[in-house]
């Protein structure tokens, strides 16, 4: 007991006893009263190990009990595979996150490496396109000789540096749509693989939609 000049709060606190199961689960205002006394014969048949250890579960009461427990037994709706699987793309994602923000400082080289390539192999080709053949011409910082043009309208060029002979028609639409791959996916922040299954635009239909182009 305590005494009258207690505080109030040491009365609110105050136990009267142990509480029963039912008591306990009564205490949380259950309406559904099935569930209140599937809870109430739970914690009866684990209440005197709880502070022990963990008892069966109602999967193997109901093997013991079946007109018991067998009526809530359901198998978990979550699958062994599903939660390997979850956890396999979570550390796939990880990964590549991971790639993502070591590689991420390097995307100002990768423009301007893009972006020189294309503006180079676009200069060779238009320079060769002045040039007879077996003339001579610089673009790019390279010196060039131009090759006949064969039935294909492709246009090539010897490079004088290497004595090899090269396919500028070739070399300039690989720059260009290498170029647009990576300004693509640096706009729209999609992966590869989204990219990949979009239909390929045309290059024509590319310059009319682009932006300071002057078309519209």
């Amino acid at each position: 007991m305590l005494p009258a000049a207690a505080p109030e709060r040491l009365r609110v606190l105050r136990l009267d006893g142990r509480r029963s199961v039912e008591q306990i689960v009564d205490g949380y205002g259950i309406e559904c009263q099935p569930v209140r006394d599937l809870l109430v014969e739970y914690l009866t048949e684990r209440s005197p190990e709880l502070d022990h250890t963990s008892l069966s579960s109602i999967a193997r009461w109901a093997a013991d009990d079946p007109a018991r427990w067998a009526r809530w037994v359901v198998p978990c709706p979550i699958k062994a595979a599903e939660v390997t699987l979850k956890k396999a793309n979570s550390r796939v994602k990880a990964r590549m996150d991971q790639r993502t923000r070591t590689r991420l400082p390097l995307l100002p080289a990768l423009l301007r490496a893009a972006e020189r390539q294309r503006k180079d192999a676009e200069a060779h080709i238009n320079t060769a396109g002045t040039i007879a053949a077996g003339g001579r011409f610089t673009a790019g910082g390279q010196e060039f000789q131009r090759c006949r043009q064969g039935g294909s309208g492709r246009v090539y060029a010897v490079d004088l540096a290497t004595d090899r002979r090269r396919d500028l028609t070739h070399e300039e639409s690989a720059a260009f749509w290498s170029w647009v791959t990576v300004e693509v996916l640096r706009h729209n922040g999609i992966r590869i693989e989204e990219m990949l299954e979009h239909p390929r635009p045309t290059r024509s239909g590319y310059f009319w939609s682009r932006p300071g182009s002057g078309r519209s």
